[in-house]
């Protein structure tokens, strides 16, 4: 049945008069029965709604009161009901109010389109009379509103016969139909409203916005994209362009493009075979051949394997590489990696292999000044330790011969000879580190008198450490190892802590010898305030050849021996200002000399060694080896 925006218009207004004219019939018969109370008493009568009252499906209503014959107060009670034109009564949908007699039903409720007719029981103190059917209301068709599919997003799998969405949900009268607005792959089930794709469709795999128009005994109503598909594949085409790749030579290096591919991404990708040399990049799908690849010749079909959530696919013959002979050519592009290099007299050089384009040649070079000499093979061009070239500029030409012809290459190496000097072959590494790097530079610290203690960041006793020194004059604020033994532990120990070089290389120097910055800073001096007290604190230089990580199975040879009160003392002169360092080399100390150790690999350690009453702090400012390379 269908009614016109007119019809409902004009029951709207009737409903309001016939509700407006019973309120008001209801108040007038209270009234009567304020001015009958004395007559004799009566059951309830005559009880009347308004004509039948209308409502679109599942939407709440409220009936107006009805009047009803009484002497004393009624109640109202719901005892019974039918459905007429397809209706389908329901108990406990409709509610009455028991004081005044309104009827009401609550939004979204299950009746569904139809004539109703509702019982109702009237008591009061003089009886209960039970009226049939004194009430009635038509439920009307319910135009379509509010359809929504969740998620609105969803995800169908093309050629997965079971994949489709889920059921949507919408107001308004059932049954409704579902249709598609548009003519596309997907169908949509006109029972349910469920959405999948046609069997045989070739949709390319993305997102696609959908429309629903649906039709019930109101009318028919448009859902604009209402629905959103993702439609996902199996990937379904892989291109390389170009695909063949043909005159490739034997030890030539080869690298495709990147394949455009359809289908769900992301994929991986796998060769099926790779004749044991093509590799494929398993993100990009770029396939390559590297140039010690060792296929014969001949043509070589390659199968790409792609993957994603939904399966793998294979593309046979998807690439082809043709695989030829080396063609001989004379030698060309000859290139170092590096043309010019500038050493110091004497050193060694060794160059890196050349690349070049052509058939594999020999090499030579056309002048070596008695000094220089190539690889036939590899074309790596050498210069010997301890050559007697002077000092000056080294132009290198390189001779290539193949099966072809020779190649001649003028000045393709440069080599610059200098005087030896005087320098640093060795340094400490702390300098320019905080004292919260809590690191020593390129040496490791030992502790053998309180082991782990060096681990501690936060202790200061029994450990070498970086320290800010706060200088004085020239000397500036710098970090330095310092060896702190704190007057305000209570348990002054004795102390053999120890900081090792990493391997000092002389095999190349001439020379050598150590330079070290030391200063002494006491809390307080035992030696000037108690002189009773012996005091030992010395700090040892010593040199190893064979140490490979354990302090005590290497050979230590004691260089020189410091005593750091000494220092102190010769520092202070009666101002307590003594952080300014010593500094101390062969010159005013002949022990520090490494001469004997020329052309060998050693290892350096600073051993510091205190017993309980040590309360001075060692550092240690700058520690270098220096040499002539």
């Amino acid at each position: 049945m269908n009614h016109s925006n007119d019809c409902k218009s004009k029951w709207k207004l009737k409903s309001i008069l016939t509700a407006f004219a019973f309120t008001f019939l209801s108040i007038f018969t209270i009234s009567c029965d304020d001015e009958t109370t004395s007559k004799e008493g009566m059951a309830p009568s005559d009880l009347r709604y308004a004509s039948v009252s209308e409502v679109y499906e599942g939407r709440a209503m409220k009936s107006a009161q009805p009047v009803v014959y009484a002497n004393t107060k009624p109640l109202f009670e719901l005892v019974g009901g039918r459905a007429e034109d397809n209706g389908v009564y329901l108990e406990n949908e409709f509610q009455i109010n028991a004081e005044n007699g309104a009827i009401s039903l609550l939004d979204d409720n299950n009746l569904v389109v139809g004539l109703y007719q509702l019982d109702v029981k009237v008591s009061n103190e003089e009886g209960e009379v039970v009226f049939p059917a004194a009430f009635e209301l038509r439920i009307l068709p319910s135009s379509l509103e509010g359809l929504k599919y969740t998620p609105y997003t969803q995800t169908i799998v093309r050629k997965d016969k079971g994949s489709k969405t889920s059921l949507p949900v919408f107001k308004g009268t059932k049954p409704a139909t579902f249709s598609l607005t548009e003519e596309n792959d997907f169908v949509i089930d006109a029972i349910t409203g469920a959405v999948s794709l046609k069997e045989d469709s070739k949709i390319s795999a993305g997102k696609y916005k959908l429309s629903v128009l649906m039709a019930n005994e109101a009318g028919e109503q448009v859902f604009e994209n209402v629905l959103e598909i993702n439609v996902e594949t199996k990937i379904e085409v892989l291109n390389f362009e170009p695909s063949e790749y043909l005159d490739v030579q034997q030890k030539q290096s080869k690298e495709t493009v990147v394949p455009t591919i359809k289908g769900t991404v992301p994929c991986n990708f796998a060769l099926k075979d790779n004749f044991g040399s093509f590799l494929i990049d398993a993100n990009s799908g770029v396939v390559s051949l590297s140039s010690d690849h060792s296929l014969a010749i001949g043509d070589y079909s390659l199968t790409v394997v792609a993957s994603n959530v939904h399966g793998s696919v294979e593309f046979q013959n998807a690439l082809t590489f043709q695989i030829v002979k080396i063609k001989e050519t004379v030698i060309s592009d000859l290139l170092y990696p590096e043309s010019s290099y500038t050493i110091k007299k004497g050193v060694e050089l060794t160059t890196e292999s050349p690349s070049y384009t052509g058939s594999t040649p020999k090499f030579e070079l056309e002048n070596d000044y008695a000094a220089f000499t190539i690889d036939q093979n590899s074309g790596i061009i050498n210069l010997l330790e301890g050559n007697s070239l002077s000092e000056g500029v080294y132009n290198l030409t390189v001779v290539a011969t193949n099966d072809v012809g020779v190649s001649t290459f003028n000045d393709i190496v440069t080599v610059t000879i200098e005087a030896a000097s005087f320098g640093i072959i060795f340094e400490d590494g702390w300098q320019g580190l905080l004292s919260s790097d809590h690191q020593i530079g390129n040496f490791i610290i030992v502790d053998r008198a309180n082991a782990g203690a060096e681990d501690s960041k936060g202790k200061w006793a029994n450990s070498w450490k970086i320290n800010q020194m706060y200088g004085y004059g020239e000397v500036g604020k710098v970090s330095t190892a310092d060896m702190k033994c704190s007057s305000k532990s209570a348990d002054l120990s004795e102390n053999d802590d120890w900081m090792i070089s990493t391997e000092i290389n002389l095999t190349n120097v001439t020379d050598p010898e150590i330079l070290i910055h030391l200063y002494q800073v006491y809390v307080w001096d035992y030696a000037l305030e108690t002189p009773s007290r012996k005091r030992e604190d010395r700090l040892y230089i010593k040199v190893s050849e064979d140490y490979t990580g354990d302090v005590t199975a290497a050979n230590w040879i004691v260089l020189h021996e410091f005593d750091p009160s000494k220092i102190y003392r010769e520092t202070i002169k009666g101002v307590y200002d003594n952080r300014i360092p010593h500094v101390f080399d062969s010159k005013n100390l002949p022990d520090l000399s490494l001469k004997t150790y020329e052309g060998k690999k050693i290892t350096i350690a600073i051993q510091n060694v205190t017993d309980e009453g040590s309360t001075g702090d060692t550092a240690i400012q700058k520690f270098q080896v220096l040499g002539t390379r």
